[in-house]
């Protein structure tokens, strides 16, 4: 909830959240995080691209048609949501 606010200036309801994907994801470097993605249709603001230093931009898209550009990481938890998968492991 605070990175929607920091990074895209909206305001979320913790109740209208759904836990939707958890990816355990090792980047070419090595790093290694794991991602939560959840998905609401709720929301206070207008999104606005909060860190333009790290954000080219943002928009709106068909979730199965994301921009080639979209970042890899991303696009990846967003098509496991889209199949039903609940759980993916990348880069190990």
């Amino acid at each position: 909830m605070r990175e929607a606010r920091e990074e895209v200036g909206i305001t979320l309801d913790p109740a209208t959240l759904r836990i939707v994907h958890v990816m355990h994801f090792r980047n070419r470097e090595g790093q290694s995080r794991i991602g939560w993605f959840f998905a609401t249709a709720e929301w206070e603001g207008t999104p606005v691209n909060g860190e333009p230093h790290k954000c080219a931009g943002i928009g709106w898209y068909p979730a199965d048609q994301l921009p080639a550009e979209a970042v890899p990481y991303n696009a990846l938890g967003v098509a496991h949501y889209l199949k039903g998968e609940p759980v993916s492991i990348h880069g190990w």
